[in-house]
């Protein structure tokens, strides 16, 4: 059995169940996922995606002790019993490191060696190459599909570019992709194809509306977004954004992003991705 806690935010954890479900195909292991709900991920994945049948998904909470003291006490030992239990365990840092040095070969014999593995990631840690769309037994949910639904309805995905700009708290991001090197990149296109038009996701609005000022009607973005990620709707919208990204010809996206990379993952397109020169 393989069980996967997936950490951090959605798109770090869409690659990791991603990477164990491989393995678990691949092996023929059962998967069960760990769903930790927390600051940076508020959301049940009931109100987000749903996972092939066969795959089991436990609950856990974690909103640290001055809020819900009762609930990170029970996750707190709820991984500590998996940890006990289980034949393998690899920590985020681990996980991410094991991967970047030995590649697959090194999780290969993981798996054939032990019977319970536990691992947590907020990364890779299975070789996508030749998986064409390793994304694609994520689904999500009526309201996930039904909002991206009512933009990309309006878009030509045969001219479109997705485009996503990380801002808040990824000061990796802004130091390295300012707005200056999207608009570079989005007025080279426009040389390319007099109709390109472009999606614009991100997490400032303000940097949304800079571009579509400064680009007119050959922006597109979803005018009503929750911004929040410790609640069910923005998780749910951020995955919607997902979508709409993927619904393009290629991603210019940010320096230093995951969600950048799962949106291209998600239809199996180009991403592009600008930074300045340093």
């Amino acid at each position: 059995m393989i069980i996967v806690e997936p950490c951090a935010g959605l798109g770090n954890r869409f690659l990791g169940m991603a990477s164990a479900y491989h393995w678990a195909k691949q092996t023929g292991d059962e998967l069960t996922v760990l769903w930790k709900t927390e600051r940076v991920m508020g959301a049940v994945n009931e109100a987000v995606f749903s996972l092939p049948e066969d795959i089991k998904i436990i609950h856990a909470k974690d909103f640290g002790y001055k809020d819900k003291p009762f609930s990170t006490l029970k996750y707190q030992l709820l991984e500590k019993k998996l940890r006990k239990k289980a034949d393998y365990f690899s920590d985020v840092g681990t996980t991410y490191d094991l991967f970047v040095e030995k590649g697959n070969a090194y999780y290969e014999e993981v798996m054939k060696n032990n019977d319970l593995k536990f691992i947590r990631a907020f990364s890779q840690f299975h070789d996508f190459n030749g998986i064409e769309r390793p994304l694609e037994f994520i689904k999500p949910v009526k309201y996930v599909s039904d909002k991206a639904d009512a933009v990309i309805e309006n878009i030509d995905s045969a001219s479109n570019i997705g485009v996503h700009i990380r801002r808040t708290d990824n000061q990796v991001c802004i130091n390295n992709s300012p707005i200056e090197v999207f608009i570079d990149a989005m007025e080279k296109e426009i040389e390319n194809d007099s109709k390109a038009t472009f999606y614009i996701a991100s997490d400032d609005l303000e940097t949304i509306l800079e571009l579509k000022k400064r680009f007119g009607e050959r922006v597109y973005y979803m005018s009503e977004k929750n911004f929040e990620r410790d609640s069910d709707k923005g998780i749910a919208d951020a995955f919607a954004e997902l979508i709409c990204l993927s619904h393009s010809k290629k991603i210019i996206g940010s320096f230093y992003s995951t969600y950048s990379r799962i949106a291209a993952l998600l239809s199996g397109i180009e991403l592009e991705v600008v930074k300045k020169d340093n």
